[in-house]
């Protein structure tokens, strides 16, 4: 007999790919990332490092600062810049829509799994959402 809690997971299973692929789409196609890098420099973080915020690109003599960036700009940011040097794991998850999408996985589907009470969701969950949120959000 199928219960109301298979339903249940039923459908937020189902829901999974599409949180997933839309945490995706908020980070890899808006200046999300930008903001935060702006509330973190308000919090203080590197405040007063007037470099640190900074984008060169001595190719095209460009320099401009976080928040204003391309999308492709403030990939070389993170990834060549300062924040890349001090932190390149970061950088790498921050770059990289596969790794992001694991990680949303692994931290809806452990809250979920949480909320649910059933912790076979978690491990079903993880496996399974990256994979499809990365194809929705290759649709979008």
């Amino acid at each position: 007999m199928i219960t109301e809690e298979f339903f249940t997971c039923a459908w937020l299973w189902l829901l999974g790919p599409f949180a997933v692929a839309s945490i995706l789409m908020i980070f890899f196609t808006t200046k999300f990332n930008q903001h935060l890098f702006e509330i973190l420099r308000k919090c203080g973080y590197k405040r007063k490092d007037a470099t640190y915020y900074m984008f060169y690109d001595p190719v095209l003599d460009f320099n401009e600062e976080v928040g204003k960036l391309t999308q492709s700009d403030m990939n070389q940011w993170l990834t060549h810049g300062t924040f890349g040097e001090e932190h390149p794991k970061l950088a790498e998850l921050l770059t990289c829509p596969g790794c992001f999408a694991t990680q949303s996985s692994l931290w809806l589907g452990l809250l979920t799994s949480i909320v649910v009470g059933n912790i076979w969701f978690f491990p079903i969950a993880l496996l399974t959402w990256p994979s499809a949120g990365r194809i929705l959000f290759k649709k979008i």
